[in-house]
């Protein structure tokens, strides 16, 4: 593995995304620093991915050159912005972490409290740790790590094309295997092997590892914010406790990128109702950029986290009489989306995995409902937490209902129902049937659910105060 170039390439879109966060925030930066490098990370990966592409098809060479010049000039853009920002007093420093730490923490636990958490912290790192030696040392083989995620990437780096010149049966056509799919996943690991000079699958698997710990990061600044740092390794010990979860982390899956991203975008919007203050434009944005950066990792984001998140967020909109928010925000998505789609539309590009949505026969299948249920209750992928989370919501109904909590809820479960009536109603069948597809439906999901969960547990047995403030569901007054 060429540690050093691929280093620098991952700094590359890091970078990038952190200048692009800084200048969305403003004045009113929200992100502590660690959380916004994590946050960047995402955003500029699907920054960069989708600026090359549209690079590539203007006819810029897919070469080292011509990757290099692309990402140094959207740097350069990036630092000229971000340094007449600055001298206009446009952007602000960075927020300081709270005042509690690490060694005050342990100091303010019993011994046996210490024990628990040292126990806890080993253990998470010892499984991270070994998943990310497992992820680089053993050579890509199974299913879509090899056929898809990898070898559509090679694909590109060997013709140095888009294979747009094919025809659409073509098997290499856009890059083979399944064509539809978005592009920052590929042209991530693109970069990351022209900086290389050679294919080398270590060095492409390598970065799911980071947005493994990137989603960590994001989950655990999140409950941080929210609640404190203990509840916050708790989270993320609850989330890599998942054992499906933590396979995804340690292969070359593009899913537990997805649930980064979304837990971004869930979490922004949350933070967006609650904030009474003038960062609430500042998560606005910062809404509006996530959720235009997931549109170009996966193509479950048009089909299933959009639609509500957009009817949602719109409701909520029209209720506080705040459309010109919603309209930065749909402005936003729509940069992204419209030139995606009508591209997609233009070279015959589903909207769908494998199979086009428009060819489903809508049909109930039996089996896929029993599938499901033995799949999140009684095998081992979730350990108990389906069950607890029904119990907990059950529990602390009178809560989240008035809470803003309950957007988030509200969402998980529409998606929730609408992923179910997919597998149920349509020929993918199979997939939850088999516990495939419906599972790494499930893994977009988990990291949100952790979230919702530690916030009830927290109300509902710890008693935590929010750092933040009230969550309470009411519109704010106007800044």
């Amino acid at each position: 593995m060429a540690l050093i170039p691929s280093i620098i390439a991952l700094a590359f879109p890091c970078i990038q995304g952190v200048l692009l966060l800084k200048i969305l925030e403003g004045k009113h930066p929200v992100l502590f620093r660690l959380e916004r490098i994590c946050w960047g990370f995402l955003a500029g990966g699907a920054v960069s991915s989708y600026v090359l592409f549209w690079m590539f098809m203007l006819g810029v060479p897919i070469s080292f050159v011509g990757c290099f010049a692309v990402q140094v000039i959207l740097l350069l853009i990036l630092i000229l912005i971000y340094g007449i920002q600055r001298r206009k007093g446009l952007i602000a420093s960075s927020p300081r972490t709270t005042p509690e730490t690490f060694r005050g923490l342990i100091n303010s636990l019993p011994r046996w409290g210490k024990f628990v958490i040292a126990w806890i912290l080993v253990w998470t790192v010892v499984k991270v740790a070994l998943g990310g030696y497992d992820l680089l040392a053993t050579p890509t083989y199974y299913n879509d790590t090899y056929a898809n995620w990898n070898m559509r990437t090679k694909v590109f780096y060997e013709n140095q094309s888009l294979m747009l010149d094919r025809e659409v049966t073509d098997e290499f056509y856009f890059g083979g295997r399944v064509p539809s799919y978005p592009l920052t996943v590929y042209f991530t690991k693109l970069w990351m092997v022209l900086s290389a000079g050679e294919w080398s699958e270590i060095s492409v698997n390598s970065v799911h590892f980071v947005w493994f710990l990137v989603l960590i990061g994001a989950l655990f600044y999140a409950i941080r914010r929210e609640q404190n740092l203990l509840m916050g390794i708790v989270g993320v010990f609850i989330l890599v406790s998942f054992p499906l979860v933590l396979i995804h982390g340690i292969n070359a899956y593009a899913d537990v990128l997805m649930a980064a991203h979304l837990l971004c975008v869930m979490y922004a919007f949350y933070r967006w109702v609650i904030e009474k203050g003038a960062g609430r434009r500042s998560w606005l944005l910062l809404f509006g950029a996530m959720t235009a950066s997931i549109i170009f990792v996966k193509n479950e984001a048009l089909l299933i986290f959009l639609p509500p998140l957009a009817f949602i967020f719109f409701a909520l909109c029209e209720r506080w009489r705040m459309r010109k928010e919603f309209a930065t925000w749909a402005g936003m998505v729509a940069a992204v989306a419209v030139p995606w789609m009508l591209f997609k539309l233009t070279h015959s590009l589903t909207f769908g995995n494998a199979s086009k949505v428009s060819g489903f026969e809508l049909s109930p299948h039996d089996g896929v409902a029993h599938a499901i249920g033995n799949d999140l209750m009684y095998t081992g992928s979730y350990l108990l937490f389906f069950p607890l989370f029904v119990l907990l919501l059950a529990m602390t109904f009178r809560f989240w209902r008035r809470n803003a909590l309950g957007l988030l809820i509200l969402y998980l479960f529409i998606v929730f129902i609408g992923e179910f009536c997919i597998y149920w109603l349509t020929p993918l069948a199979t997939e939850a049937i088999r516990h495939t597809g419906f599972g790494r439906g499930m893994v977009h999901l988990l990291p949100a659910a952790v979230f919702v969960s530690v916030m009830l547990m927290c109300r509902l047995f710890v008693d935590v105060k929010p750092a933040a403030g009230s969550s309470k569901l009411q519109a704010p007054k106007k800044i």
